[in-house]
């Protein structure tokens, strides 16, 4: 009975315009939305920071110094702390936790020394929740056998030399982690750490 005919004009007016501006909203809010997920993302990600300090034990504490702290040794002893120690601090500062396997140390040769289940290190793996912060020692001892030895095993390139000896932190997921800092250790012909 009625037939309806609907015609639409378009001239190009402001009825374009207004679409073209709602679509050019749309891929900004997109490209935001977009953005805002990957850093996120981003954030959520356990994220580490290792610090490498000098340490000094006495069987029930510890205390804790700068690397280049080159008087603490002389100090440390007058005070009862013989144990000589490298400490590596290790924070979370993601949103999740992460477990780390442990901690040892890395000379410039290679050569690599961890000490597994000592008592003064949490137990492996141990959970770092996030931003908290957790704190595991390697005996400065062995580290400056491992040095002594490539000195002796590799004259030619390493004899009375000193390296630059590392911290390196491994979480059970992703890379590890070295310190950024490092202590120069020599061979005992050398007069040991610096």
């Amino acid at each position: 009975m009625f037939d309806v005919v609907v015609k639409v004009v378009n001239s190009g007016g402001v009825s374009s315009d207004l679409t073209l501006a709602i679509a050019v909203l749309g891929l900004v809010l997109g490209a935001v939305s977009f953005a805002w997920q990957v850093i996120s993302r981003q954030l959520d990600d356990p994220r580490l920071k290792v610090r490498l300090k000098r340490a000094w034990m006495n069987g029930t504490a510890v205390i804790t110094g700068p690397v280049g702290d080159t008087n603490g040794d002389r100090w440390a002893a007058e005070q009862g702390y013989r144990t000589r120690l490298l400490a590596a601090v290790v924070e979370n500062r993601g949103r999740h936790a992460i477990s780390i396997e442990g901690v040892s140390s890395v000379a410039e040769d290679g050569t690599g020394f961890q000490q597994l289940g000592a008592h003064y290190n949490p137990e492996r793996p141990y959970r770092l929740e996030p931003f908290s912060s957790a704190t595991w020692y390697v005996p400065l001892d062995l580290i400056e056998a491992g040095v002594e030895t490539s000195s002796i095993t590799n004259p030619a390139k390493w004899g009375g030399k000193p390296q630059k000896v590392r911290l390196v932190v491994s979480p059970t997921v992703g890379d590890a982690i070295k310190t950024k800092d490092h202590l120069l250790v020599r061979p005992s012909s050398g007069k040991g750490s610096l």
